[in-house]
């Protein structure tokens, strides 16, 4: 079995167990009997255990990451899991025939419904079509309302404990349990005691370089400790004493690990990335904790065809910073931009592909020269593009189109990796 994939395939067994249980030890009266009850509670369940691994995968423990192919994967289980919470939730609440017995927990049960529903929903606003139009939340107040699921778990634990459930004492409601207590105890962590356990270094910024019109490159040294990184990897980042800079944000490390320098390219795309290019300047102090990510073109041997798409082109510019000989598999590297001016850091590394017969960059400025195409990297790079590994990184519209074009051509899934950097 994939590790990679071995996480997400333990939070199913969670689930099969759980489900397992409720008909192995079944209620006195029957399945039959108390059909309503036992479909609600028993959806009920599963949401507060997928909840609960939610909420521990949101505490960012460096150990999992290898189990869900690096940190952005595991953010991306993370949502998944609140997007399914949410479904069975519904589905609880139509389920349950009259609803549990009014009282203190049964209005806990409304709280806690509507606040997930309420939160959960405004996640995924950005992301649906039509909705994205008319509501915009900042990553800032996105972060704010998170903080609000663990209340709500918790009043959902109480919910569960005074309405006289179906599975009290039954091995089915203790196993629920018992992950519930996981995530409890995994949110209180998170809030009380994550930022002390987490390794954070302090750097300097040592210059500051704009790029272009739009994207920002921080030139970094360490004041302490150097981070420990590999190449391809993302780290956290936050300024204290800024009251907007100092909320961390994920980006993709562009110098190499074995550079005195960190450097980090930043695009201008958010209320932090706007105010931090405006307003950053040599002598300013970072804190970084890192680096995360399981990104690495060394883990194919693979004749490989990396594409990045604008910003998209740092972690290549990490491997490429890192190579210092010529790499063993044939590699091409398309660069696509919109236009010239958003060009950036690929004549440095066009230089030192020079150096190496295996590697062979193409740049793509789409306004001059059309869409970047799977045709054109196949009329580049061969017709046969089957056995090869591809490495895509840039906006998500870009990288999934393109996945699922050389998918079509016949490159296997597990040879198609990305990152998915998105962590709302």
């Amino acid at each position: 079995m994939n590790k990679a994939k071995l996480g997400n395939w333990l939070i199913g067994l969670d689930v099969l167990i759980y489900v397992a249980l409720w008909f192995i030890f079944a209620p006195e009266e029957g399945i039959a009997a108390v059909r309503g009850d036992f479909i609600g509670e028993m959806l009920a369940g599963i949401v507060m255990i997928l909840l609960s691994i939610g909420i521990f995968l949101s505490t960012k423990p460096k150990w999992v990451e290898p189990y869900f192919g690096g940190l952005d994967k595991m953010y991306s289980t993370h949502r998944q899991l609140g997007v399914i919470s949410l479904l069975l939730l519904v589905g609880h609440s139509y389920v349950i025939p009259n609803g549990p017995t009014p009282g203190p927990g049964l209005w806990l049960g409304i709280i806690a419904f509507y606040g997930f529903l309420i939160i959960i929903l405004m996640a995924l606003a950005p992301r649906l079509p039509f909705i994205s139009n008319f509501f915009r939340q900042s990553y800032s107040s996105w972060r704010k309302s998170h903080r609000l699921v663990g209340i709500l778990y918790l009043l959902s634990i109480f919910h569960f404990l005074m309405v006289d459930p179906l599975s009290m004492g039954t091995p089915q409601g203790i196993f629920m349990l018992a992950i519930a207590i996981f995530g409890a105890g995994s949110w209180l962590y998170k809030q009380a005691f994550a930022s002390r356990a987490t390794k954070t270094l302090d750097y300097e910024l040592a210059g500051v370089n704009r790029l272009n019109g739009s994207i920002i490159e921080l030139v970094m040294e360490p004041k302490g400790a150097k981070l420990q990184h590999e190449a391809g990897q993302f780290c956290f980042i936050h300024f204290t004493g800024d009251s907007v800079l100092e909320e961390p944000h994920p980006f993709t490390i562009a110098s190499g690990p074995n550079e005195a320098q960190l450097r980090l390219a930043i695009k201008n795309s958010g209320d932090w990335t706007s105010y931090l290019y405006e307003n950053a300047k040599e002598g300013m102090v970072a804190q970084i904790t890192g680096g995360h990510g399981m990104f690495n073109y060394k883990a194919s041997s693979n004749e490989q065809i990396w594409i990045a798409g604008g910003i998209g082109i740092t972690p290549f510019a990490s491997w490429v910073r890192d190579m210092g000989s010529n790499p063993a598999q044939k590699i091409d590297f398309f660069y696509t931009v919109r236009s010239r001016g958003d060009v950036i850091l690929f004549d440095e590394l066009e230089q030192k592909a020079a150096g190496y017969d295996n590697l062979e960059p193409h740049l793509q400025v789409s306004n001059d020269m059309g869409r970047l195409s799977v045709d054109m990297v196949c009329e580049l790079c061969g017709d046969d593009v089957s056995n090869k590994s591809v490495f895509l990184c840039g906006p998500v519209k870009m990288t999934e189109s393109l996945a699922a074009a050389f998918e079509g051509l016949g490159v296997a899934k597990s040879n198609i990796h990305f990152e998915e950097f998105n962590f709302r």
